[in-house]
């Protein structure tokens, strides 16, 4: 599928673009978007996305200044809650990821540009909505190809991996359809011009608490004792007047056993239906508003050529992402 940009615009603005001035914002919550969605959502509209028509020299380029640079319209972002729902009512297991606390998640991704390689950072929301992310997450595995702001070109056409460790006390309460204790993950490099990356729902599979323990039955009523002699009087013994005596009974407290333990945390339906928020800007640690371009050189020509060739595979790979049927 195609890659999730983690910022607004999803390519930096061009020269050319009306939204030039406008500065390119990390996003800090939400999924992202992406060249798929952005094409998904306007195709719709061809007055606007293709107004030259389909084949012209320059819905290309209209598309690119217009569409793709422009700062992101919340339609166009991931409607992650729907996605996940999508999957859960196709009661399909292997459309989700599941792990046991402690566990770990391992990934694989398709490196199409230079500014696709590692390393990745992730972050996880328990509530499983996308938009309550915590804290960046330790020991996360590191790919294969790494580079300065995730750039190599070595990894361009391969297949790429790396794990991501569960904490023992994750705790995760969404539920759709027939998932319950799910969490979103979201994993992003550090490209400047991205950050690229994805969200990855997954369930949680909490340990089975250890059955009560059995009641032991009750012992049988005692047998009942003869009463003691009947005291006399020791001034007379032939007295039939017993001496006062007092007996005290005896009591027994009897505990009730506890509750048995609970390791699955509570877990609620998601309203799919509530729109996605508007996405909260924030800091990533570096500069968003560049655009790296393969092939770089002092020259204009070979510049421009490099950028386009990297956005054009980008394209390509929306394109063909957005044609394949649903299953």
């Amino acid at each position: 599928m195609d890659v999730s940009v983690f910022s607004s615009p999803v390519i930096p603005s061009s020269w050319e673009s009306p939204y030039k001035n406008q500065p390119r914002k990390y996003l800090e919550t939400g999924c992202g978007s992406s060249m798929n969605r952005i094409t998904h959502y306007w195709k719709n509209q061809p007055q606007h996305f293709t107004p030259y028509g389909e084949n012209h020299h320059l819905a290309w380029k209209h598309r690119m200044i217009h569409f793709y640079e422009r700062p992101v319209d919340s339609n166009t972002l991931h409607d992650t809650k729907g996605a996940i729902l999508a999957a859960a009512k196709k009661s399909k297991p292997t459309l989700i990821l599941k792990v046991t606390p402690g566990g770990w998640l391992e990934f694989v991704y398709y490196q199409v540009n230079d500014d696709g390689a590692g390393p990745f950072r992730c972050r996880y929301d328990e509530t499983g909505t996308g938009t309550k992310f915590g804290p960046w997450m330790a020991n996360i595995g590191r790919p294969d190809i790494n580079g300065d702001h995730s750039v190599n070109y070595k990894g361009n056409g391969w297949d790429h991996g790396f794990k991501v460790p569960i904490p023992k006390n994750i705790k995760c309460s969404a539920t759709y359809g027939a998932y319950k204790n799910v969490c979103v993950l979201r994993c992003e490099n550090f490209a400047k011009n991205g950050p690229f990356g994805a969200c990855i729902p997954f369930q949680v599979i909490y340990p089975t608490p250890p059955p009560p323990p059995k009641t032991p039955p009750k012992p049988p009523p005692p047998k009942p004792t003869p009463p003691p002699p009947r005291p006399t009087n020791p001034a007379n013994p032939n007295s039939p007047r017993p001496l006062t005596t007092t007996t005290t009974p005896k009591t027994t407290t009897t505990t009730p056993p506890p509750p048995p333990p609970t390791t699955t945390p509570p877990s609620k339906p998601v309203d799919v239906k509530e729109p996605e928020p508007e996405p909260v800007y924030g800091d990533p640690g570096y500069d968003v508003d560049d655009n790296y371009d393969e092939g770089a050189s002092k020259y204009n020509k070979q510049r421009k050529r490099g950028i386009y060739g990297k956005v054009e595979r980008r394209v390509a790979v929306a394109e063909l992402d957005d044609a394949e049927p649903e299953e």
